[in-house]
């Protein structure tokens, strides 16, 4: 940020208190702009029963009361402070209505304290120590977004403790990839402009990132949709993903925190540099300076 104030940089990325101090200085606010970088931000849960540590998530109304013990604002407000946001960036897309699957996925500590008193009927414990890993690589920001996920669950839950595991990323891979994890903080980024670069990660066959759940009415859905008779009809297909996407948030396969965005300087008489959501995050080609 000094090299942009000092003008030898033109285009300069910025994140968490920076971008406050970007706001309070109107001659560099005038350079701020956002843009999303697509990345959904989210919790995965081994649920495999056979893990070590977690059999427990396999448990779906202790991942619901996970998931509604954590402050999403909170989170981008206060740790992230970047421009991400707790809902997909707004706009016509798949991601603007953020509303209809509220009963599921938000902040309520009250109905996250009834999920968890239905998990410590269902598996007879009072209590829950979960391993909760992350890779110590993305910097402070990660770091503070952990540590308030932990403080919130355990505030919110009595009984449950998030016990944090920072590690570095290869580790990281390793340990999700090989289900030696209970709870892990991990990201997605698009690789295609279609909500599919997200829902084909829960089928079955589904990514490197294995939260051990499977629905066949899940994966009929994700087949229909992209080999299967509703590839070619967008209007189905579109309320189809919907159907694949409740399905999901309703079992509580992950818990969804935040949509990344990038907080970026630009200097006045750079312009023609395109940012994409997904793909290749920045293109220079039309780039010019005046």
């Amino acid at each position: 940020m000094t090299a942009f104030k000092n003008k030898s940089l033109n285009v300069v990325q910025i994140s968490g208190n920076q971008v406050q101090h970007v706001k309070d200085d109107p001659e560099l606010a005038k350079n701020l702009k956002t843009f999303s970088a697509g990345s959904l931000n989210y919790l995965s849960f081994n649920q495999d029963p056979k893990n070590n540590h977690a059999g427990a998530l396999a448990n779906k109304n202790l991942r619901l009361a996970i998931s509604n013990a954590i402050d999403r604002e909170s989170l981008v407000n206060n740790f992230i402070m970047n421009g991400s946001t707790p809902n997909a960036e707004t706009g016509k897309d798949f991601a603007e209505d953020q509303k209809q699957f509220s009963e599921f996925v938000g902040f309520n500590p009250d109905k996250a304290r009834q999920y968890l008193e239905l998990a410590k009927s269902e598996l007879g414990k009072d209590t829950f120590e979960i391993e909760f890993i992350y890779s110590n690589d993305t910097g402070d920001t990660g770091v503070k977004v952990v540590q308030a996920i932990k403080s919130q669950v355990e505030e919110n839950l009595p009984g449950v403790k998030l016990n944090l595991q920072p590690m570095p990323k290869a580790e990281y891979l390793d340990k999700v990839t090989s289900n030696s994890y209970d709870l892990a903080s991990t990201s997605w980024v698009p690789d295609y402009d279609d909500p599919m670069t997200f829902l084909t990660l829960w089928t079955t066959e589904g990514s490197e990132i294995a939260e051990h759940w499977s629905n066949a009415e899940y994966d009929k859905i994700i087949a229909d949709c992209t080999t299967g008779n509703l590839a070619a009809n967008y209007d189905a297909r579109w309320k189809a993903m919907y159907d694949a996407e409740r399905i999901v948030l309703e079992n509580a396969v992950i818990a969804p925190l935040y949509t990344s965005f990038n907080a970026v300087l630009i200097s006045e008489n750079v312009s023609g540099i395109d940012f994409h959501a997904a793909g290749v995050n920045r293109i220079f080609k039309y780039a010019t300076i005046k």
